[in-house]
């Protein structure tokens, strides 16, 4: 199930996105932005160390959930930090990439968090991006872009594999000298567990 999001990073790496920081370009994020932003509504129109600290075909409605309630706090400082569910546990990404990946037991859900340097601006990554879910057999594609995500604005990408029976959803927030790659891949009936994004920052969370 995870083999989604690792295609994915892995097709950020092959674009020359993921890899060394480039300060000169990023401190031009939120410029950049702005264009993607007028890219990217042009582009949709007509559309429908790392950290570990334990914490004792539509979308449905979710289910409100606690999202400190028995959760543990995952991330270091180059991809932010969040929480989620306890009884998670850390995966190997099978691509060989720098994903640091979270599952549940069952494999039904995987949190994934990366960092993306703008080597190619964000507007293109997202249309990239979007061209590669499709290619891969995505539909109900939607993008968002100047979003909010625990008051972290940057741009959003979900989508549904049918063939999988999955869900992808994707946030690219800039902060400091990076992007942050931010994804949750998941069942239908595990949808609420996409609200554990929200609780991603760039620093690191107090227990």
């Amino acid at each position: 199930m995870k083999k989604i999001i690792c295609a994915l990073t892995a097709f950020l790496l092959m674009s020359g996105m993921c890899g060394c920081s480039k300060p000169d370009i990023l401190s031009n994020v939120d410029s950049a932005l702005s264009g993607a932003e007028s890219q990217l509504e042009s582009l949709v129109e007509g559309e429908s160390g790392d950290e570990e600290k334990s914490n004792n075909n539509t979308f449905s409605a979710k289910d409100s959930i606690d999202l400190k309630a028995d959760t543990k706090i995952i991330g270091n400082d180059d991809y932010g930090y969040m929480r989620i569910p306890s009884d998670f546990e850390r995966i190997n990404d099978v691509e060989g990439n720098d994903n640091l990946q979270y599952s549940d037991k069952k494999g039904s859900t995987v949190f994934t968090l990366n960092k993306i340097p703008i080597d190619i601006g964000p507007a293109e990554a997202f249309i990239n991006l979007k061209s590669k879910l499709e290619q891969d057999g995505a539909v109900d594609i939607e993008t968002e872009t100047d979003t909010a995500l625990n008051s972290y604005f940057g741009n959003k990408i979900s989508c549904y594999f049918k063939d999988e029976d999955k869900y992808v959803l994707i946030y690219f927030i800039p902060f400091s000298d990076r992007i942050a790659y931010i994804a949750v891949e998941y069942a239908l009936e595990n949808e609420n567990l996409t609200d554990y994004t929200k609780t991603w920052q760039p620093f690191e969370i107090d227990d």
